[in-house]
């Protein structure tokens, strides 16, 4: 836990200094500070429940049984799913706002199943998270059907994979195995939509 000691320093160090730069009124520098805070506050949990699942030494993809394959296989079905059901309710919220919906941000939690032997009574039990600016790219126009699998050798080569689950896989830090994946319960999205009214004078 030596790292995420560490980063429970640099957190509180960059605290302090950016409510000393506010209390000067550098309201800039301090609001620098504290999305950097908030990226590193991001990290520290994804190690923190890296640690709590005790996944250091998991399996690699490419290590993935037959078994396994199929489980990742059902996976993906879900987070096709949750992938369409999400782009329509962006949809219907920018219908409904129209041109006021300025900008949007879509959060996916993953959490332990009901009856993993690690569930901690009064936790969150999340294994991980995304926040990635790719869904601000790609999600609104995304067709489900689309290929992101770009994994070129091993046993999931020949899997069709869904933008979130690309996601999932490729591109979590730190790197989710096989273990952790196949623990994933319940799936919770968050759309926060941004909403901009301009008043004349």
């Amino acid at each position: 836990m030596k790292s995420v000691d560490k980063q429970f320093c640099n957190i509180y160090t960059k605290l302090k200094y950016a409510e000393e730069m506010f209390n000067r009124g550098d309201f800039k520098e301090s609001n620098d500070l504290v999305d950097g805070i908030k990226s590193q506050a991001k990290r520290l949990s994804e190690a923190i429940n890296r640690y709590k699942l005790k996944a250091d030494n998991g399996r690699r993809l490419r290590d993935a049984n037959p078994e396994e394959l199929l489980l990742l296989e059902n996976l993906n079905k879900r987070l096709k799913i949750i992938q369409v059901k999400t782009i329509e309710k962006i949809d219907q919220t920018k219908e409904k706002f129209g041109s006021e919906t300025d900008d949007f941000d879509v959060s996916v939690y993953f959490f332990l199943k009901d009856d993993d032997p690690d569930i901690i009574a009064n936790d969150d039990n999340m294994i991980c998270f995304m926040e990635h600016p790719i869904f601000h790219i790609l999600l609104p126009d995304e067709d489900p059907d689309d290929d992101h699998n770009d994994i070129p050798a091993g046993p999931l080569s020949g899997q069709k994979h869904c933008l979130l689950m690309h996601e999932l896989l490729c591109h979590m830090t730190p790197e989710l195995y096989i273990n952790d994946i196949l623990r994933i319960g319940h799936i919770v999205v968050d759309i926060d939509i941004m909403v901009q009214l301009t008043f004349p004078p």
